[in-house]
Protein backbone atom coordinates (compact mmCIF):
# COMPACT_ATOMS: atom_id res chain seq x y z
CA UNK A 1 0.00 0.00 0.00
CA UNK A 2 1.40 3.52 -0.83
CA UNK A 3 1.89 5.95 1.88
CA UNK A 4 -1.11 8.57 2.02
CA UNK A 5 0.31 11.59 -0.07
CA UNK A 6 1.64 14.54 1.91
CA UNK A 7 -0.77 17.29 2.42
CA UNK A 8 0.86 20.74 2.41
CA UNK A 9 -0.14 23.17 5.07
CA UNK A 10 0.40 27.13 4.80
CA UNK A 11 3.97 28.32 3.44
CA UNK A 12 6.37 29.71 5.92
CA UNK A 13 9.07 32.04 4.82
CA UNK A 14 12.40 31.35 3.28
CA UNK A 15 14.08 28.25 5.52
CA UNK A 16 11.99 28.49 8.27
CA UNK A 17 10.45 25.16 7.02
CA UNK A 18 6.56 24.62 6.09
CA UNK A 19 4.56 21.89 7.80
CA UNK A 20 3.10 19.13 5.77
CA UNK A 21 0.26 16.13 7.21
CA UNK A 22 0.87 12.52 5.81
CA UNK A 23 -1.83 10.35 7.02
CA UNK A 24 -2.02 11.22 10.59
CA UNK A 25 1.34 12.49 11.81
CA UNK A 26 2.69 16.37 11.34
CA UNK A 27 6.46 16.92 9.14
CA UNK A 28 8.32 19.96 8.85
CA UNK A 29 10.03 19.97 5.64
CA UNK A 30 13.11 22.61 5.18
CA UNK A 31 14.61 23.90 1.57
CA UNK A 32 17.75 25.80 1.63
CA UNK A 33 20.81 26.67 -0.92
CA UNK A 34 23.63 26.06 1.10
CA UNK A 35 26.75 27.14 -1.69
CA UNK A 36 24.72 26.92 -4.28
CA UNK A 37 23.36 23.98 -3.89
CA UNK A 38 19.19 23.54 -2.89
CA UNK A 39 19.23 21.08 0.16
CA UNK A 40 16.19 19.63 1.37
CA UNK A 41 15.38 17.85 4.42
CA UNK A 42 12.52 16.79 6.95
CA UNK A 43 12.17 16.98 11.30
CA UNK A 44 9.64 15.09 12.68
CA UNK A 45 7.16 13.48 12.87
CA UNK A 46 4.52 15.26 15.08
CA UNK A 47 1.26 14.40 16.71
CA UNK A 48 -0.81 17.36 15.78
CA UNK A 49 0.20 20.23 14.02
CA UNK A 50 0.56 22.45 16.91
CA UNK A 51 3.56 20.37 18.05
CA UNK A 52 5.21 20.87 14.88
CA UNK A 53 4.89 24.38 14.69
CA UNK A 54 6.01 24.79 18.65
CA UNK A 55 9.00 22.73 17.42
CA UNK A 56 9.35 24.57 14.24
CA UNK A 57 9.22 28.20 16.46
CA UNK A 58 12.25 27.10 18.88
CA UNK A 59 14.35 26.11 16.17
CA UNK A 60 13.69 29.92 14.41
CA UNK A 61 14.65 31.28 18.21
CA UNK A 62 17.75 28.92 18.53
CA UNK A 63 19.00 29.41 15.42
CA UNK A 64 18.41 33.36 15.31
CA UNK A 65 19.77 33.50 19.19
CA UNK A 66 22.71 31.19 18.47
CA UNK A 67 24.29 34.41 15.83
CA UNK A 68 24.11 36.67 19.10
CA UNK A 69 27.43 38.16 19.75
CA UNK A 70 28.38 36.06 22.99
CA UNK A 71 29.98 39.21 24.81
CA UNK A 72 26.49 41.03 24.24
CA UNK A 73 24.71 37.58 26.14
CA UNK A 74 27.53 37.56 28.54
CA UNK A 75 27.05 41.39 29.51
CA UNK A 76 23.23 40.63 29.40
CA UNK A 77 23.59 37.95 31.69
CA UNK A 78 25.79 39.11 34.10
CA UNK A 79 23.33 41.96 35.19
CA UNK A 80 20.43 39.24 35.72
CA UNK A 81 22.55 37.32 37.73
CA UNK A 82 24.38 40.28 39.48
CA UNK A 83 21.01 41.35 40.74
CA UNK A 84 19.62 37.90 41.53
CA UNK A 85 22.50 37.18 43.74
CA UNK A 86 22.16 41.13 45.34
CA UNK A 87 18.77 40.09 46.44
CA UNK A 88 19.77 36.56 48.03
CA UNK A 89 22.46 39.01 49.99
CA UNK A 90 25.65 37.32 48.18
CA UNK A 91 27.49 40.58 47.40
CA UNK A 92 30.63 38.96 46.71
CA UNK A 93 29.20 36.27 44.15
CA UNK A 94 27.42 39.79 42.10
CA UNK A 95 30.98 41.04 42.50
CA UNK A 96 33.16 38.12 41.19
CA UNK A 97 30.11 37.69 38.43
CA UNK A 98 31.19 41.39 36.93
CA UNK A 99 34.59 40.76 37.39
CA UNK A 100 34.77 37.64 35.66
CA UNK A 101 33.36 38.73 32.96
CA UNK A 102 33.97 42.24 32.34
CA UNK A 103 37.71 41.70 33.01
CA UNK A 104 38.33 37.99 31.94
CA UNK A 105 35.77 36.84 29.21
CA UNK A 106 34.65 39.84 27.20
CA UNK A 107 38.20 40.41 26.51
CA UNK A 108 38.77 37.39 24.97
CA UNK A 109 35.55 36.36 23.30
CA UNK A 110 34.45 39.27 21.67
CA UNK A 111 33.45 38.99 18.29
CA UNK A 112 32.63 35.28 18.65
CA UNK A 113 28.95 34.57 17.96
CA UNK A 114 26.78 32.65 20.72
CA UNK A 115 26.62 29.49 18.55
CA UNK A 116 30.27 29.25 17.19
CA UNK A 117 31.43 29.06 20.47
CA UNK A 118 33.60 25.57 21.04
CA UNK A 119 36.31 24.23 23.49
CA UNK A 120 39.60 24.97 21.62
CA UNK A 121 38.16 28.70 21.99
CA UNK A 122 37.94 28.50 25.62
CA UNK A 123 40.78 26.71 25.81
CA UNK A 124 43.00 29.02 24.38
CA UNK A 125 41.19 31.73 27.05
CA UNK A 126 42.65 29.26 29.71
CA UNK A 127 45.55 29.10 28.78
CA UNK A 128 46.24 32.57 27.89
CA UNK A 129 45.01 33.73 31.93
CA UNK A 130 47.98 30.95 33.24
CA UNK A 131 50.30 32.08 31.29
CA UNK A 132 49.49 36.03 32.38
CA UNK A 133 50.10 35.32 35.89
CA UNK A 134 46.56 34.09 37.27
CA UNK A 135 46.30 31.11 39.50
CA UNK A 136 44.48 28.09 38.55
CA UNK A 137 42.02 28.71 40.85
CA UNK A 138 41.22 32.51 39.25
CA UNK A 139 40.86 30.54 36.07
CA UNK A 140 38.69 27.63 37.81
CA UNK A 141 36.53 30.30 39.10
CA UNK A 142 35.77 32.25 35.77
CA UNK A 143 35.08 29.25 34.19
CA UNK A 144 32.73 28.44 37.00
CA UNK A 145 31.09 31.61 35.98
CA UNK A 146 31.30 31.21 32.07
CA UNK A 147 29.58 27.82 32.78
CA UNK A 148 26.71 28.90 34.73
CA UNK A 149 26.50 31.56 32.21
CA UNK A 150 25.75 29.10 29.64
CA UNK A 151 24.18 26.79 31.28
CA UNK A 152 21.23 29.29 31.39
CA UNK A 153 21.51 29.82 27.81
CA UNK A 154 20.65 25.92 27.41
CA UNK A 155 18.02 25.84 29.88
CA UNK A 156 16.37 29.00 27.79
CA UNK A 157 17.50 26.79 24.34
CA UNK A 158 19.41 29.65 22.94
CA UNK A 159 22.13 26.68 22.48
CA UNK A 160 21.92 23.11 22.59
CA UNK A 161 25.18 22.09 24.66
CA UNK A 162 27.50 24.01 27.33
CA UNK A 163 30.85 24.28 25.29
CA UNK A 164 32.94 25.04 28.58
CA UNK A 165 31.93 21.32 29.67
CA UNK A 166 34.10 19.90 26.87
CA UNK A 167 36.81 22.54 27.95
CA UNK A 168 39.87 21.45 29.22
CA UNK A 169 41.58 23.30 32.62
CA UNK A 170 45.46 23.32 31.57
CA UNK A 171 48.60 23.09 34.16
CA UNK A 172 50.77 25.87 33.69
CA UNK A 173 54.07 25.72 31.19
CA UNK A 174 57.51 24.98 32.83
CA UNK A 175 59.47 27.56 33.44
CA UNK A 176 57.08 30.44 33.01
CA UNK A 177 58.60 33.56 35.18
CA UNK A 178 55.69 33.80 37.25
CA UNK A 179 55.03 29.79 37.75
CA UNK A 180 54.98 28.99 41.17
CA UNK A 181 56.04 25.59 43.58
CA UNK A 182 52.50 23.80 43.13
CA UNK A 183 50.63 24.38 46.56
CA UNK A 184 52.82 26.31 48.17
CA UNK A 185 51.34 29.74 49.89
CA UNK A 186 52.70 33.04 50.55
CA UNK A 187 53.69 32.61 54.49
CA UNK A 188 56.14 34.43 57.06
CA UNK A 189 58.33 31.85 58.51
CA UNK A 190 59.13 32.68 62.65
CA UNK A 191 61.15 36.18 62.46
CA UNK A 192 59.21 37.54 60.13
CA UNK A 193 55.98 36.83 62.30
CA UNK A 194 57.98 37.88 65.34
CA UNK A 195 58.63 41.29 63.90
CA UNK A 196 55.03 41.61 62.71
CA UNK A 197 53.72 41.46 65.80
CA UNK A 198 56.01 43.69 67.40
CA UNK A 199 55.81 46.08 64.97
CA UNK A 200 51.69 46.24 65.48
CA UNK A 201 51.82 46.32 68.95
CA UNK A 202 53.70 49.46 68.77
CA UNK A 203 51.61 50.86 66.00
CA UNK A 204 49.29 53.76 66.34
CA UNK A 205 46.40 52.76 63.60
CA UNK A 206 42.70 51.16 63.28
CA UNK A 207 44.30 48.46 61.81
CA UNK A 208 47.04 47.11 64.12
CA UNK A 209 44.66 45.05 66.55
CA UNK A 210 42.29 43.17 63.89
CA UNK A 211 45.37 42.23 61.94
CA UNK A 212 46.91 40.66 65.08
CA UNK A 213 43.49 38.97 65.48
CA UNK A 214 43.82 37.69 62.03
CA UNK A 215 47.30 36.39 62.29
CA UNK A 216 46.44 34.76 65.32
CA UNK A 217 43.44 33.11 64.67
CA UNK A 218 43.65 32.51 60.94
CA UNK A 219 40.14 34.14 60.46
CA UNK A 220 39.60 35.79 56.83
CA UNK A 221 39.32 39.47 57.28
CA UNK A 222 36.05 40.17 56.57
CA UNK A 223 35.00 37.36 59.77
CA UNK A 224 37.63 39.56 61.81
CA UNK A 225 35.85 42.41 61.39
CA UNK A 226 32.81 41.39 61.79
CA UNK A 227 33.32 40.46 65.81
CA UNK A 228 31.13 41.83 67.81
CA UNK A 229 31.35 41.46 71.98
CA UNK A 230 28.72 39.27 72.43
CA UNK A 231 30.83 36.81 70.33
CA UNK A 232 33.72 36.67 72.49
CA UNK A 233 33.64 34.66 75.86
CA UNK A 234 36.98 35.59 77.50
CA UNK A 235 36.41 33.32 80.50
CA UNK A 236 36.27 30.23 78.42
CA UNK A 237 38.65 32.07 76.32
CA UNK A 238 36.44 31.53 73.07
CA UNK A 239 35.13 33.42 69.99
CA UNK A 240 31.82 32.63 67.95
CA UNK A 241 32.18 33.15 64.27
CA UNK A 242 28.89 33.97 62.36
CA UNK A 243 29.15 36.84 60.51
CA UNK A 244 31.42 38.93 58.21
CA UNK A 245 32.23 42.03 56.51
CA UNK A 246 31.47 42.59 53.05
CA UNK A 247 31.82 45.92 51.01
CA UNK A 248 29.36 46.27 48.32
CA UNK A 249 30.47 47.89 45.77
CA UNK A 250 27.68 48.73 44.20
CA UNK A 251 26.09 50.89 46.98
CA UNK A 252 29.61 51.36 48.25
CA UNK A 253 28.54 50.26 51.84
CA UNK A 254 29.57 47.57 54.14
CA UNK A 255 27.44 45.22 55.26
CA UNK A 256 27.24 42.61 57.85
CA UNK A 257 26.09 39.58 56.96
CA UNK A 258 26.08 35.64 57.67
CA UNK A 259 29.12 33.45 56.67
CA UNK A 260 28.89 31.99 53.87
CA UNK A 261 28.98 28.12 54.79
CA UNK A 262 28.15 26.36 57.74
CA UNK A 263 31.44 25.03 58.49
CA UNK A 264 31.85 29.00 58.52
CA UNK A 265 30.16 28.90 61.43
CA UNK A 266 32.16 28.19 64.18
CA UNK A 267 33.71 28.55 67.66
CA UNK A 268 37.17 29.08 68.40
CA UNK A 269 39.55 28.76 71.21
CA UNK A 270 41.74 32.50 71.71
CA UNK A 271 45.47 32.26 71.96
CA UNK A 272 47.13 34.10 75.17
CA UNK A 273 47.73 37.48 73.00
CA UNK A 274 44.68 37.63 71.55
CA UNK A 275 43.03 37.24 75.19
CA UNK A 276 44.78 40.09 76.70
CA UNK A 277 44.36 42.15 73.26
CA UNK A 278 40.84 41.90 73.97
CA UNK A 279 40.68 42.68 77.50
CA UNK A 280 42.56 45.76 76.72
CA UNK A 281 40.20 46.98 74.36
CA UNK A 282 37.44 46.07 76.48
CA UNK A 283 38.72 47.80 79.46
CA UNK A 284 39.45 51.24 77.09
CA UNK A 285 35.98 50.80 75.09
CA UNK A 286 34.34 50.50 78.66
CA UNK A 287 36.27 53.77 79.84
CA UNK A 288 34.88 55.43 76.86
CA UNK A 289 31.36 54.80 77.25
CA UNK A 290 31.29 52.84 73.81
CA UNK A 291 28.57 50.16 73.44
CA UNK A 292 30.14 46.56 74.66
CA UNK A 293 27.54 44.99 72.26
CA UNK A 294 29.15 46.60 69.03
CA UNK A 295 31.68 45.82 67.32
CA UNK A 296 34.91 45.10 67.93
CA UNK A 297 36.96 47.11 65.58
CA UNK A 298 34.63 50.20 64.11
CA UNK A 299 35.09 53.14 62.05
CA UNK A 300 36.65 56.29 64.13
CA UNK A 301 33.31 57.59 64.79
CA UNK A 302 32.50 54.50 66.93
CA UNK A 303 29.89 52.79 65.24
CA UNK A 304 30.18 51.33 61.97
CA UNK A 305 32.34 48.86 59.83
CA UNK A 306 35.31 48.79 59.11
CA UNK A 307 35.98 48.66 54.88
CA UNK A 308 37.90 45.25 54.40
CA UNK A 309 39.42 46.72 50.87
CA UNK A 310 40.90 49.12 53.14
CA UNK A 311 42.37 46.67 55.75
CA UNK A 312 43.82 44.39 52.70
CA UNK A 313 45.25 47.64 51.34
CA UNK A 314 46.71 48.61 54.91
CA UNK A 315 48.74 45.86 54.96
CA UNK A 316 50.10 46.09 51.28
CA UNK A 317 50.61 49.42 51.18
CA UNK A 318 51.50 50.19 54.82
CA UNK A 319 52.63 46.73 56.87
CA UNK A 320 54.57 45.27 54.12
CA UNK A 321 57.08 47.97 53.09
CA UNK A 322 57.58 49.34 56.53
CA UNK A 323 58.66 45.48 57.54
CA UNK A 324 60.60 44.97 54.19
CA UNK A 325 58.18 41.82 53.56
CA UNK A 326 58.25 40.14 49.89
CA UNK A 327 55.66 41.68 47.58
CA UNK A 328 53.61 38.17 47.86
CA UNK A 329 52.71 38.61 51.46
CA UNK A 330 49.01 40.01 51.33
CA UNK A 331 46.53 40.20 54.53
CA UNK A 332 45.22 36.62 53.28
CA UNK A 333 49.01 35.61 53.92
CA UNK A 334 48.64 35.96 57.79
CA UNK A 335 45.89 33.13 57.57
CA UNK A 336 48.42 31.16 55.37
CA UNK A 337 50.66 31.57 58.18
CA UNK A 338 48.69 30.25 60.88
CA UNK A 339 47.47 27.19 59.59
CA UNK A 340 50.73 26.52 57.81
CA UNK A 341 52.73 26.71 61.18
CA UNK A 342 49.96 25.20 63.25
CA UNK A 343 50.27 21.59 60.44
CA UNK A 344 53.96 22.09 60.40
CA UNK A 345 53.54 21.54 64.64
CA UNK A 346 51.85 18.65 64.06
CA UNK A 347 48.69 19.76 64.44
CA UNK A 348 45.70 17.11 62.81
CA UNK A 349 44.47 18.41 59.67
CA UNK A 350 41.06 17.68 61.39
CA UNK A 351 41.83 20.33 63.93
CA UNK A 352 43.41 23.26 62.02
CA UNK A 353 40.16 22.28 59.05
CA UNK A 354 37.55 23.65 61.74
CA UNK A 355 39.81 26.63 63.26
CA UNK A 356 39.72 28.11 59.63
CA UNK A 357 36.16 27.15 58.74
CA UNK A 358 36.68 24.70 55.68
CA UNK A 359 34.57 22.17 54.90
CA UNK A 360 36.67 19.58 55.53
CA UNK A 361 40.18 18.49 56.38
CA UNK A 362 40.48 17.41 52.14
CA UNK A 363 40.49 21.20 51.87
CA UNK A 364 42.65 21.73 54.17
CA UNK A 365 45.30 18.98 52.48
CA UNK A 366 44.56 20.61 49.33
CA UNK A 367 45.95 24.52 50.02
CA UNK A 368 48.38 23.29 52.55
CA UNK A 369 50.36 20.19 50.78
CA UNK A 370 53.66 21.68 51.81
CA UNK A 371 52.94 21.98 55.24
CA UNK A 372 51.00 17.98 55.93
CA UNK A 373 54.17 16.32 53.60
CA UNK A 374 56.48 18.29 55.93
CA UNK A 375 54.62 16.99 58.96
CA UNK A 376 54.72 13.38 57.65
CA UNK A 377 58.42 13.68 56.89
CA UNK A 378 58.87 14.24 60.57
CA UNK A 379 56.42 11.53 61.94
CA UNK A 380 58.83 9.35 59.73
CA UNK A 381 61.78 10.90 61.52
CA UNK A 382 60.20 10.68 65.00
CA UNK A 383 59.15 6.67 64.06
CA UNK A 384 62.91 6.38 63.43
CA UNK A 385 64.09 7.56 66.31
CA UNK A 386 61.79 5.27 68.38
CA UNK A 387 61.98 2.23 66.12
CA UNK A 388 65.07 2.44 63.87
CA UNK A 389 67.62 -0.85 64.11
CA UNK A 390 70.50 -0.51 66.51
Amino acid sequence: MTPPRARRRARSTYGRGTIEQRGTQFWIRYYQVVDGEGRRWRDGPFNTEKEAEAHRDRSTRLEGHQATDLSQYLAAWQVRASAEARSEQRVSAAKNYRIHIQNHLIPHLTGIRLGELVPSDLNAVWRAMLDDGYSRKTVYNVRSTLSKALRAAVADRIIASNPVRDSDLPTRHRGTAKAKAPGRKAILDDDQYANLIRWLETTRSMWASPSIVVAETGMRRGEALAISWRNIDLKARTLTIESQIVYDTETRQCLVLPVKTGAGNRTIALTDRTVELLQRRRSDEASSLVHLHGLVFNDRAGHGPLNPESFTQWIRKVARPALGLPKEITLHSLRHTHASHLLDDGEPESVVAERLGHSSPLVTRGLYSHSTAAGDRAAAERWSRRHGSK
